[in-house]
């Protein structure tokens, strides 16, 4: 198993586990934060993909059946993830995790798209030791939507999709 990972606007490519959390820590701890105020950097969101070849988006013919994507804010200790996989051949699913402790009064700014941008819902942020285990637990996995936390249907502009978790007051 390949793990390739958009970190920084770079591929990598690692085989070895002590390669693969070297990646995963550097998209997690060395993320360059945004603000409202400023554009927001390079490098905030990472993206990984599990396969038995190296991919980068420059490769058309195939693609791999799913991915997760990271956004980090180091400063506040905060994460929000987003596994896309296919169900059948033709489902896309999408799903955005959900954090059972977010900090909704002061949420962090977790980008899920600099290019828009569009932010994670507020209840999407993670302890980021808990997605550095949902990171792990993916790529280990071959790419599966990672059991060690919670998660809700979602999209690609950060929403939720559906009726939150009972865990919310």
């Amino acid at each position: 198993m390949v793990i390739s990972a958009l970190v920084h606007d770079q591929f990598h490519h690692v085989e070895r586990w002590d390669d693969v959390d070297r990646v995963i820590d550097a998209a997690i701890d060395r993320s360059l934060s945004g603000s409202a105020e400023a554009p927001l950097p390079p490098g905030e969101v990472a993206q990984f993909y599990c396969a038995t070849q190296p991919w980068t988006d420059e490769i058309l013919e195939w693609a791999p059946d799913n991915f997760l994507q990271l956004a980090s804010d180091p400063s506040a200790g905060y994460a929000a993830l987003t596994w896309v996989g296919f169900r059948g051949e033709a489902t896309m699913e999408t799903f955005v995790s959900f954090g059972t402790d977010a900090p909704l009064r002061t949420p962090p700014r977790l980008v899920i798209d600099p290019g828009y941008p569009h932010d994670h819902d507020p209840h999407s942020a993670l302890p980021l030791e808990q997605a550095r285990i949902a990171v792990r637990e993916f790529c280990r996995t071959g790419g599966a939507r990672p059991q060690s936390g919670t998660w809700v249907r979602g999209d690609f502009t950060g929403a939720i999709l559906q009726p939150l978790p009972d865990v919310v007051a």
